[in-house]
């Protein structure tokens, strides 16, 4: 039976797990709490925003060309005979594969790094994988607006430092 009240709070570390790897109980400063502070040595690493995506740009040739090319070749499946699942789903699949070969043929695999823009930042990786995501175009509009302030400060920045000190001539 337990006399005093209390809380058990656990905390689980895995062995393997390098970046928690050593972890230290400092029971010799233990408060009047029931309490043991922990420190936890966590080793960050840096992380590489590299991105990568494939795209057709918007109201251009490319554009053009792929939905002839899909509209095309929509066309040329056979889909008036279908009298069973198993027919039915090969349809599918003929479509599907179609728009596969639609796309590879005309997208443009496009790779965003912070290696290519030095103006680019974790708000910029942040903002494009969340419009990576959900495809929506506010968030597009949200990421667009990040890499307009974000620009905007790192050139503001440079023109700043590369300005000599303005000074009065009459001292």
């Amino acid at each position: 039976m337990w006399t005093t009240c209390g809380t058990l709070t656990l905390v689980f570390l895995p062995s393997d797990n390098r970046e928690f790897g050593q972890h230290m109980l400092h029971s010799d400063i233990r408060k009047p709490s029931d309490y043991v502070p922990l420190t936890i040595k966590v080793g960050i690493v840096e992380t590489n925003t590299d991105l990568s995506f494939r795209s057709i740009s918007k109201d251009n040739k490319k554009e053009e060309k792929f939905l002839a090319a899909l509209i095309s070749s929509f066309f040329n499946i056979n889909s008036s005979t279908i009298t069973t699942k198993e027919e039915l789903e090969g349809v599918v699949q003929q479509m599907a594969d179609t728009f596969e070969r639609s796309w590879n043929n005309h997208m443009k695999l496009k790779h965003i790094t912070k290696h290519l823009k030095k103006w680019w930042n974790q708000d910029c990786t942040t903002g494009l994988s969340r419009y990576h995501a959900s495809g929506d175009l506010q968030h597009w509009k949200e990421f667009k607006t990040v890499i307009w302030a974000t620009k905007k400060n790192f050139f503001n920045d440079k023109y700043m430092k590369s300005q000599p000190q303005i000074r009065n001539p009459r001292t």
